[in-house]
């Protein structure tokens, strides 16, 4: 008995280490582009649920739920798709008593383990109980009333805001305590992440070509992917840029840095291709502010490579974006450069804000089906989530999304180290561009964010010693 044991034992220890290596990432990647060109998203599915229970059951680190969220937020393919963006897909696979039962199975099975997880960190207060947790906590308790005292009250609001509390407070308590960033498993995360980026890339160059050979014009080449459109890809695209800048200057390996170049290059040929606004901004804006700082701390060979590297995608950015502005270019291309209905949004969210001022309007305020399907669980938002907390959950949410983003963002600084520079980013990306979209709303996207959340607010590596001799001495 002590030998099957000892043998499951090592099994367990060989599947955890494995997961902790960018092998694991080819793997994922690998089933993730078979089943989304084969229409076969159960696979996917299921892969992503049984990675995401055995790290909760056996993983003492949860580091590695970073690049599982990465991969669980492309998961849904373009031929299986159920969302009616472009009213042409009506599409029923996921309403199929055979992939609809295992799909919740799938999902239930690890959210019970987060549950529990979450509970017994709180209970053997490996959470502090500081202006953080309670922070968390107030913003939960918003998350759960939006919407109160309107009439008629509609139900789906309670659905979403308990979306919500799962993601911000449940999930966040779950993974926190055992998530950590350090020189020792800063290089494994950035190549995992680089890895993960095989999958948009291809996705959106497999678009460009099947467009390009039916002959249609630019404009008319949808970047719709079954998960999400030119801004949701944008978004991962930039966030995965911030941690091929780790790989740019601190990768020793020559092979493995030439080809993070080249994976950095087609992330930024991807960003230009699909035209997103938000995109376009934000990765200029990161590669300028990363630029400023090689220059400001970097040296010799490797300062001179990274900049010459970055300015030149700088310039080639600059580049496009001011063709694509020329009027005349933008004519052909059949492109228009609006607000996107964004300014009309945020002055109905103001007026479900003047009519409901306490607890707002709720999540489904601008509209939405708030009937459960998976093209419709997601409420019309007003891209914006200073506004978005305003109109649905009232002065209430706000005051507590503020008083949340503020203690995160002292813990982060509290923090800081310079391995953590580059999650943190990520998370700028995410927290910022949702300033203009959904991205930290949005059911998958949340739970990406939470892990970039928990990573840069990690504590320090001598402050997790200092704790583990605290337990030790109790013990």
């Amino acid at each position: 008995m002590k030998k099957i044991k000892h043998i499951f034992q090592m099994i367990l220890q060989k599947i955890s280490a494995f997961m902790d290596t960018p092998f694991f990432a080819i793997l994922f990647a690998a089933v993730e582009l078979f089943s989304y060109y084969m229409g076969l998203d159960l696979v996917i599915i299921l892969f992503v649920s049984i990675s995401l229970t055995f790290a909760a059951l056996f993983k003492k680190n949860l580091n590695v739920l970073l690049i599982i969220f990465f991969f669980m937020s492309s998961m849904i393919s373009y031929n299986n798709s159920p969302a009616n963006t472009f009213d042409w897909n009506n599409n029923q696979y996921y309403f199929q008593p055979g992939v609809f039962i295992p799909c919740i199975i799938g999902a239930a099975i690890p959210i019970s383990i987060i549950i529990v997880r979450s509970i017994m960190n709180i209970v053997k207060k490996r959470i502090k109980f500081n202006a953080v947790f309670f922070s968390v906590i107030a913003l939960g308790v918003a998350f759960l009333i939006n919407g109160n005292f309107t009439s008629p009250y509609n139900p789906a609001n309670l659905m979403f805001g308990v979306f919500m509390l799962f993601f911000f407070v449940i999930l966040y308590f779950g993974v926190a305590p055992d998530v950590s960033v350090n020189s020792d498993n800063i290089l494994n995360i950035c190549r995992s992440v680089a890895i993960y980026a095989i999958v948009p890339v291809v996705e959106t160059i497999v678009i460009f070509i099947k467009g390009f050979a039916k002959g249609l014009p630019f404009a008319d080449i949808r970047t719709f992917y079954g998960w999400g459109n030119e801004n949701t890809v944008g978004m991962l695209l930039v966030v995965i840029f911030c941690f091929l800048l780790y790989l740019f200057r601190y990768e020793k390996n020559l092979l493995l840095k030439g080809l993070s170049h080249l994976m950095g290059l087609l992330v930024f040929i991807c960003v230009i291709l699909i035209v997103s606004r938000q995109a376009y901004l934000f990765l200029a804006a990161l590669i300028g502010a990363y630029l400023l700082l090689l220059i400001i701390t970097s040296k010799g060979k490797t300062r001179i490579k990274s900049i010459i590297f970055l300015s030149v995608l700088a310039v080639a950015g600059i580049a496009s974006i001011i063709i694509l502005e020329n009027d005349g270019v933008l004519q052909v291309l059949g492109i228009d450069f609006d607000n996107g209905g964004r300014f009309e949004l945020w002055t109905l969210t103001f007026d479900s804000f003047v009519e409901h001022p306490i607890f707002g309007g709720g999540f489904y305020f601008l509209g939405g089906d708030p009937v459960i399907k998976l093209d419709s669980v997601m409420p019309l938002c007003c891209h914006n989530t200073l506004f978005e907390m305003l109109g649905a959950c009232g002065i209430v949410g706000l005051l507590c999304y503020l008083t949340y983003r503020t203690f995160t963002v002292i813990c982060i600084v509290k923090n800081f180290t310079k391995e953590k520079l580059y999650p943190i980013m990520g998370l700028s990306v995410m927290v910022l561009m949702s300033l203009i979209d959904i991205h930290i709303l949005d059911l998958l996207g949340s739970a990406l964010y939470i892990m970039l959340l928990a990573m840069s607010m990690s504590p320090k590596a001598n402050d997790i010693k200092t704790e583990e001799t605290k337990v030790i001495t109790q013990e």
